[in-house]
C-alpha cells in the first residue's frame, strides 16, 4: 500500500509541501556522548516569575508569553487551534528536536540547508543554543490541550531522534493542566513501538521518510481521538 493512498479511507486531508535550496552546511554531531549539560527553559514559569498552576492561566497568560517568542517563526499547529490534532514527522531542528542538545542539526546545519524556515534574528543564535528563550518542547506545549504525535526514525540522527522524543517528555506538564496524560514515560520506547496518550510517539525503523507504517500510526491516533470527540 503506497503511504499517501491508504489516508484515502479516514476522509483525511492531505498537503504535502518540500523546497530546496543549495547551500554549504557546517558539520552536525552523531555523537550521543558529545551532547553536553543542557537546562531546558521550565514552560511553566512566567516572564515575572509566576508560576502556572492552572489551565486558565496557562491559556489567559504564559501561552501567550510562549506565542510571542515564536511569533517570528510560527508554526501553524500550535498557533491555528482549527487543528484538532497536530502530527511532526521526522522533523529535527526547528520542529520537534530539542535545540539545545546540539545533537544531529544545529541551529547553523538548519540556517544553512534551508534558511527559508526561519526570520534573520534566528541567526544571532547560532552556536548559542542555551541562550534561546525557549525551546521547542514549549512549542509543543503550545499545542495542548489537543492531540499531540511526534515520529522519529531509527537511521534519522540528523533529526534527532532523542532530542524529538524528550521534546514530547518535556510537554507533558502542561497537558496535566487540562487534565491529560501526555506521554505516560520519559522511557524512549524500541523501534515499531508506538507510545502515549494525549500525546503519541513512535520511532520507526528506517531512514527519514513518512512510509505507510508511520501513517498507520497517525491515522489509528487521529481515529482514537477525533472519533471518540465526535458527539
Amino acid at each position: 500500500m503506497k503511504p499517501v493512498t491508504c489516508i484515502f479511507p479516514s476522509v483525511l486531508a492531505l498537503l504535502s509541501v518540500a523546497s530546496l535550496e543549495a547551500a554549504p552546511v557546517p558539520k552536525w554531531n552523531s555523537d550521543e556522548s558529545k551532547v553536553a549539560p543542557y537546562t531546558l527553559p521550565y514552560p511553566l514559569l512566567c516572564e515575572d516569575g509566576t508560576r502556572v498552576r492552572d489551565a486558565r492561566t496557562w491559556q489567559a497568560k504564559r501561552r501567550c508569553e510562549i506565542l510571542h517568542s515564536f511569533s517570528t517563526q510560527p508554526w501553524a499547529g500550535a498557533q491555528d487551534e482549527r487543528f484538532a490534532l497536530v502530527i511532526s514527522n521526522d522533523s529535527g531542528e526547528g520542529g520537534a528536536s530539542l535545540a539545545r542538545r546540539d545533537f544531529g542539526e544545529t541551529i547553523a546545519y538548519s540556517i544553512a540547508h534551508a534558511s527559508w524556515r526561519y526570520c534573520e534574528r534566528f541567526r544571532v543564535f547560532v552556536g548559542r543554543a542555551a541562550d534561546l528563550p525557549f525551546d521547542q518542547h514549549t512549542l509543543l506545549a503550545l499545542v495542548a490541550p489537543r492531540p499531540l504525535y511526534i515520529a522519529s526514525a531509527t537511521e534519522d540522527n540528523l533529526a534527532d531522534p532523542r532530542g524529538e522524543f524528550l521534546s514530547a517528555v518535556h510537554a507533558a506538564p502542561i497537558y496535566r493542566l487540562f487534565g491529560h496524560e501526555g506521554l505516560g514515560t520519559a522511557e524512549m520506547p524500541a523501534p515499531d513501538h508506538p507510545i502515549g496518550h494525549r500525546v503519541g510517539y513512535h520511532l520507526r525503523t528506517g531512514i527519514h521518510d513518512i512510509t505507510a507504517y508511520d501513517w498507520e500510526q497517525f491515522l489509528n491516533f487521529a481515529d482514537r481521538h477525533l472519533k471518540a470527540a465526535k458527539p
